[in-house]
């Protein structure tokens, strides 16, 4: 069966505040959302940290995604510091309400901190402790079921129109999105789409994938295929993934990601975060 070709293309600490500039900035990234999309290509607008094993030890891909969206649409930073160095941390009750807000998608400010990368870097540990508790309180509730649902290879026509509704919620809705990788047998990770552009002969997709944090993945989708998968110099050309996680993705024979179909996810929670960033900005 054909494969798809993948190319290469990366508060105060006791109180939220409510400055004018850190909002005015926010909501003139927002006053269109496809500006949101072009801004999250930044560095700077993206976590420090990648995909890491957890205390499951099974990786937390899905939730480093979901993280991902959840501050780029709900933190407010009001910036000030010549470096993130030079910032507080923020003590870890308050971390633990800020991380709450952000997963119900509540706007929150950030003091002195200027970006996402530099908010989360100051932070690491603490919040992947608290994404690693997020995917313990997920597996409880049997949310794991979500990443058994499909499968690797699917119909050509079922893979198309998930694309095509992926190619819908990107350059329509603009949504920044979910989509689930379904890896042979019950394995699965996650992407964050961020462009989509309709060819003659399909698709190409930019995704952000939590194990190559520093780059960008440009996937091309050809009519007529029912799996995806990443060719097996992608390691050669923008080296390793991170570290820490529990098993590679590289295989001894063939690609990386082998055969896997994807699928739009957690689409309703892009909706409520995107009006949640909408809503705040529209308030004087």
């Amino acid at each position: 069966m054909k494969k798809i070709i993948v190319l290469l293309l990366l508060f105060s600490s006791t109180s939220f505040s409510n400055s004018l500039s850190g909002k005015d900035d926010f909501c003139h990234d927002r006053s269109s959302r496809i500006r949101t999309l072009t801004e999250i290509r930044s560095d700077e607008n993206r976590l420090a940290f990648g995909n890491a094993a957890g205390g499951l030890g099974i990786g937390l891909c899905w939730w480093v995604a979901r993280l991902q969206r959840h501050m780029t649409e709900t933190l407010v930073f009001e910036g000030g510091s010549k470096h993130y160095t030079d910032c507080p941390l923020i003590p870890r009750n308050d971390l633990e309400r800020l991380f709450a807000r952000t997963l119900n998608h509540q706007i929150t400010h950030v003091q002195c901190y200027n970006n996402l990368h530099d908010f989360t870097l100051a932070h690491k540990n603490q919040l992947l402790r608290l994404v690693s508790e997020w995917q313990v309180q997920d597996t409880y509730n049997l949310h794991f079921i979500l990443g058994l649902k499909g499968s690797p290879r699917i119909r050509p026509e079922k893979l198309a129109a998930n694309i095509e509704e992926i190619y819908h919620l990107v350059k329509v809705r603009h949504q920044i999105t979910y989509a689930m990788l379904q890896l042979p047998g019950v394995a699965s990770h996650a992407w964050l789409v961020i462009d989509v552009v309709r060819t003659n002969t399909g698709f190409i997709l930019d995704v952000l994938d939590s194990n190559f944090p520093k780059h960008i993945l440009r996937v091309e989708y050809k009519y007529g295929n029912g799996e995806i998968s990443l060719p097996r110099d992608l390691v050669e050309k923008i080296g390793p993934p991170t570290p820490n996680r529990p098993w590679s993705i590289f295989k001894d024979k063939g690609p990386p990601y082998s055969e896997f179909a994807l699928f739009p996810m957690y689409i309703s929670e892009g909706y409520r975060l995107q009006r949640s960033a909408m809503n705040y900005c529209s308030r004087p």
